[in-house]
Formats: structure tokens, sequence, C-alpha cells
């Protein structure tokens, strides 16, 4: 049956009429197996896939002739049928990332830019992971802007907005920080000798290397002042004034045994303990102005001197009096006071240990402050106290709320959360931002690190989404709308968005498919692999470039599957990109890719399409063949502007089909063989052929 072709279309092939044509998915680089020199399994010449390379012959030899048409081997897979179906069956390899056409890319002006009204910078930014580009901002602000589907964004901007911005300042050993852990800062204010911080925000202390507990102890102790000299109160803070004395006065042992001294400013606490059941027998507060007649471990005995007043007398630093109670006996009054001292202790903290207890908390007598692997290392307090820590081995300076809780917690580390949502004490602890949830169970507080669920992605995959998402009817009545604008630019460039707009609606073409998700592999014979002398092979530029781009497209897949890291994975994408671009045009973008042995770039695509030399004008369009003719342009000043002149010998020639037919017709030669013969002998040509 006669098929005529009235008209060949070229439009975009969607995925799956890509797989709709594909006899196969091509997963290995390899061709021929140089021993057997029979196609690789799975490879750019399966036989299972572009068919036979003997007629009638499966791959392992099982059926043979044409009686077995049609059949497909149990054994290779192989489908017996003629050798030429290799020149027309095509395979496909399944991309594992998208990847952008490069003639939608590169040509001026770009089809997929002028879509997403992205210059042609923008838009390679984002195809070759140089930037991101916003799919869904999700009420995202930055710098006080609100950010806009489309929006192009650094590396530094995606990740403050996707997971919070925060900065962290190593601290040398030895150096104390100059500000609070969990203390609000400014940019430019110094955290420590040397280092400010960049940005406003909360500073949290990482790994302190040590820890200093004030401990707060408490003892009932006794003062004997004269009456006349006593400066009244019901109680005393550190350096107030407790007596003004004109003349010394004596302090005397009510009871006998060691004493025990513990210095604080320009005083004292003295104890009196039992030298054998180390059991407290007294305590005297010794006032800064006092001067000691005892020393630590010595023995005394009832009635000596421990100490005499002197001038005014104050009490410690680091002692205070909360309260206290005075007899007055024989002009002496007896005060029996409370009194707090607060001592410091540091304690060493190594890197694999880890504090439990964040600053300024108030702790009690054994509570646990440092744990660590080995027990013999956990640090205890010994009594009630403040902890403090200093010379962090880094300070963390985030962009966050702080929130305190007292009871339950109702997130966990890693939600994300509006403003609104409940945090912490059965709804009394609300966010009031969007942010990324820290819970910290030392500090008992949540922190909200200010950041967005925002969706913004890199390479042809992004470009991909927002291609899919187009709604051409909406953007068409948008860009007629902009064709009203006062501005020639603005119309200019809604114009060229119009015309590429109306061309996808009119052809019924979907503007995702200038993304690749699988790419078409041409049959062998198109691309053949021959033998030359020496043993060596001969092959098509198209199968590097296949080659290179399965052993890259099955990299990036093992890669995904392992779980690689994002810049692994990122890097990846952008050289398998390139590998299709290469494919497809090579060249187009960048250096080409040159043949291993010499310099040479290798055929693309589009090179064995296009040109004189390729595949449409050497070898479909320009073919030699029978009343066809070359011409030369020359002046005919004789003929007017529509006219063409064409010598008689040429035009005998180049007509004479259907001259023969027409002299036939007309009855100017009996019959076809007449016809010639008269064409032949010029002389004989009638006026009524010319006419």
């Amino acid at each position: 049956m006669k098929r005529e072709v009235r008209k060949v279309r070229i439009a975009l092939a969607s995925p799956e009429k890509i797989r709709k044509w594909s006899y196969g998915e091509v997963e290995k680089p390899e061709t021929i197996n140089y021993r057997t020199l029979k196609p690789e399994r799975d490879g750019l010449f399966d036989e299972r896939i572009f068919g036979p390379v003997k007629d009638y012959e499966c791959a392992c030899g099982k059926y043979k002739r044409q009686r077995f048409e049609g059949k497909v081997c149990e054994r290779c897979g192989v489908e017996v049928t003629k050798s030429i179906v290799r020149r027309y069956r095509m395979g496909h390899i399944e991309l594992a990332t998208p990847a952008a056409h490069i003639w939608y890319v590169k040509d001026v002006p770009s089809k997929v830019g002028t879509l997403l009204d992205l210059t042609a910078t923008e838009l390679e930014q984002v195809l070759y992971f140089a930037k991101y580009i916003v799919i869904d901002p999700k009420g995202a602000m930055l710098e006080g802007e609100p950010v806009k589907r489309g929006q192009l964004l650094s590396d530094e901007e995606y990740r403050e907005l996707k997971y919070g911005r925060q900065e962290t300042y190593s601290i040398p050993k030895g150096v104390d920080a100059l500000v609070k852990d969990g203390a609000y800062v400014t940019k430019g204010q110094d955290l420590a000798p040397g280092i400010r911080s960049k940005m406003d925000g909360v500073a949290f202390y990482r790994f302190p290397r040590k820890l200093v507990v004030e401990y707060l102890e408490r003892d009932r102790a006794h003062l004997v002042l004269p009456e006349d000299a006593w400066v009244e109160a019901e109680g005393y803070k550190s350096g107030e004034t407790l007596a003004e004395l004109e003349e010394p006065f004596p302090v005397a042992a009510e009871e006998g045994g060691v004493v025990a001294l513990r210095a604080f400013g320009g005083g004292a606490v003295l104890w009196i303990k039992d030298p054998e059941k180390d059991e407290v027998r007294a305590v005297y507060l010794v006032p800064e102005g006092a001067e000691l007649k005892v020393g630590e471990g010595e023995l005394v005995e009832p009635g000596q001197v421990l100490f005499e007043l002197k001038g005014e007398l104050r009490v410690p630093a680091g002692v205070e009096v909360p309260e206290l109670e005075a007899e007055v006996e024989d002009g002496r009054v007896h005060l029996s006071m409370t009194v707090e001292t607060r001592r410091e202790v540091v304690y060493e903290v190594d890197p694999h240990m880890h504090v439990l207890v964040p600053d300024g908390a108030r702790v009690e007598a054994g509570e646990k402050l440092v744990g660590a692997i080995d027990p013999e290392e956990e640090i205890y307090a010994e009594a009630e106290g403040i902890v403090h820590l200093r010379e962090p081995a880094s300070i963390v300076v985030m962009k966050a709320r702080v929130y305190p809780f007292e009871d339950d917690v109702e997130v966990t580390n890693g939600d994300r959360v509006a403003p609104g949502d409940v945090l912490a004490d059965g709804g009394r602890v609300k966010s009031e931002i969007y942010g990324r949830v820290e819970v910290d169970l030392i500090r008992q507080v949540v922190r909200v690190i200010e950041s967005y669920d925002i969706d913004a992605r890199m390479g042809a995959e992004a470009i991909q989404v927002l291609l899919k998402e187009l709604d051409l009817d909406a953007l068409e009545a948008e860009l007629e709308a902009e064709m009203k604008s006062p501005s020639r630019a603005k119309r200019a460039r809604a114009r060229k968005r119009l015309e590429i707009v109306r061309a996808f609606k009119d052809s019924g073409n979907k503007p995702e498919w200038m993304v690749l998700e699988v790419v078409p592999v041409l049959p062998p014979d198109l691309r053949p692999m021959v033998q030359v002398d020496g043993g060596r092979f001969a092959t098509s530029d198209l199968n590097d470039l296949y080659r290179r781009l399965i052993n890259r497209n099955n990299r990036l897949k093992k890669l995904l599957a392992q779980g690689a890291p994002e810049m692994i994975i990122r890097n990846e994408k952008r050289m398998l990109q390139e590998a299709v671009d290469a494919l497809i045009d090579n060249g187009r973008r960048g250096s080409p890719v040159t043949n291993p042995g010499s310099d040479r770039p290798l055929r693309s695509l589009t090179d064995i399409l296009s040109g004189k030399q390729g595949r449409f004008r050497q070898n479909l369009l320009g073919k030699r063949v029978d009343y066809s003719g070359r011409s030369v342009i020359v002046v005919g000043p004789q003929l007017k502007l529509h006219q063409t002149g064409l010598p008689k010998q040429m035009a005998l020639e180049l007509f004479k089909p259907y001259l023969l037919k027409k002299m036939e017709e007309k009855g100017i030669a009996a019959n076809i063989k007449a016809a010639r013969r008269m064409l032949e002998r010029s002389r004989d040509i009638k006026d009524e052929v010319w006419d």
C-alpha cells in the first residue's frame, strides 16, 4: 500500500511519547564485548532492545531462519526478525534527575527564560546549581521584604530562610566571654576579646571549658559588741557597717576546740570544732576591721581571745546577714545571726564531659553538674549554690526567640511552628514567629529560630516545576493587559512572551516538555561501531557522548541511594545536565567535549542534523539524482525583477519527463519514443514545445 506524506510536523516530545518510541532502557555504558564482538546486555547496542545483528537469528543462536520470525528467544530475550530494524528501533535513558533541553535554554531569546520571565544569566544560575529559585515562598521575609515566587536566592540567603541565620564564633582557650549565656547581642558587639558579632541575635555558649559554682552556705553565728558602738539594724548586706568602736574590744571563745577559718574579703567566718567528732561547737562572724588572734587548726581554750574589734566594723565581702536576734546584757550586745556566705569553686570541664546545668541555675547539694563517660569524673554540687559557665569553646549567635517553660513541652526538635502555635505549658507558651524549634531541656527553654518552610530548589527540576505550574490562559490574559502599558520596554517584553505562550497553546505542546526526564537513544545503525585494520574499532561520536551520559546518570543514582551529602549530589546533578547538553549540542555552552585522543570536538546530535554536512542538507535534501541541476546566478539585463532566465538546453533536460508526456497528449509526437527522438534532435523541436 502506497502511503503519501503530505507534511511533516516537528514538535516537542513528552516523556510518555519517548518511552512509547523506545524498545527498552539502556542502563549500561558498554557497547560490544571486545572478545566475542557481540553487543553487551543492557548496553548501547543490546540486541534485546534494538533487534538482532543477523537476519532472523537470535543472540544465542537457538532460533535461526525466517520461520521463527516474531518469536522472542526465552534464553537471550532477542526477537527473531530482520536486522534492518536496528536502523529504526530506539531505546531510552531514564534520567536520575530532570535535565533541561539546551535548544530551549540557549536559544535567542531563550524559550524557557522568556516564559518564566528570567534573564539568560538567571536561568543558567538556576540550571547549573549556582542559585536557588523560589517555588513557594510560604510567607517568607528577607530583610523586611516578602519573598516572591520565581525570586533567585543565594545559598546563604536560602539557608537563612530555611534553617534560620546563625553564626558560630570560636573562643581561644583561656579566654572568657564578654557576654552571658542567653544574652541578646547586637551587630558589632564584642563577644570576647577581639571577637565581634556579625549579626543581631541571642548568644548561647557551646562546650564551656570551666564551670564555676558559687556555693551559698548558712550558719548561725555569734558576735559580741559594745552596746554604744552597735549600728542597730534588722539585717546587713556585704559592706554595711555593724559597729563603730572607739576602743579595742576583745571577743573570747565560749567553747574550746579546734579553729577553722574561711576568709571573706577583709573578714572571716570562724568555726570552733570538736577535735574528735568534727562537730561544730560555735560559729563567729569576724567583721572587716577585726584583728585575728588565732590561726587555722589552732587548739583554743574557753575564754581565750579569738579576735579583737577595732574602729569601724563592716560585714565582709561575700557575707550577708539576712536576719538576727540581739540580746543586751551589762552594756554588751550579744548578736545571734544567720550568716550567708558565698564561695566560688572552679571545675575544669574536658571535651568528653557534658555540662548538665545552665548558666545562672540554682543547684542543691548532691545535684549532678557535669556528666562523663567515667562515673569518677562526674561532678556533683557540694552544697546549695549558683552555677556560672565560663570560657566557652564557641559562642553561637542565632536569630531566634527564646521561650522559658515550666512543665510539659508540646513540640520536639525540628518541628516547624507558625505564630500562635502552642509550644509548652498546656498552651500558656505560644510562638510569636515562623520558625524551627530547638528544645533545650538543660536551660529549660524552647528556642524558635526564625525560619520558613520555604520551597526553593536548584537545577532543571526547579524549572520543570515552575513550567508545569504555568497557567497559559491566565498568563496570556496578563500579558495582553501588559501590552497596553505606556512603557515601550514592557510592551516589547510582553510581546515576546505572548508569542511563545500562544505558540504553546496553538501547538498543544506543554512547556514542561522542554525539560527532559527521558533521553531517547538513537538506533545503533545510525551510530555504528566498526572494526578497522589492526583490531581497533572506529565508533560514532554519539556513542562516546551517550556513554558519558550513562556513566554520570548511574553514578548519580548510586549516590542518591546511598544518601550522599547535598553538596556532592548537587555537583553530580550539574554534571549530568552538562552531559545532556553535550549530547544534544556539544559546545553550545562552555568548552566542547573533545575526543580523548585529540582536541577534535565530538559531533553531537545538533552537529549531525545541522549545517551543510548535516543529515538534511547532505543526505536528505542534497541528493544528486536525475533531472536536478546546479545554478549559477548571473545578471540578465533584459529580464524584469520577477523573471528568471533559464537556458533552453537546461530547460529541456530538467523538464524532459513532463515534456515527453505533454507532447504525446497534444499529438506533437505519436508516442514517447518519437517524442524523445524529437527532443534529441533539437532542430525538430516545434514551437508548440516551447509554449
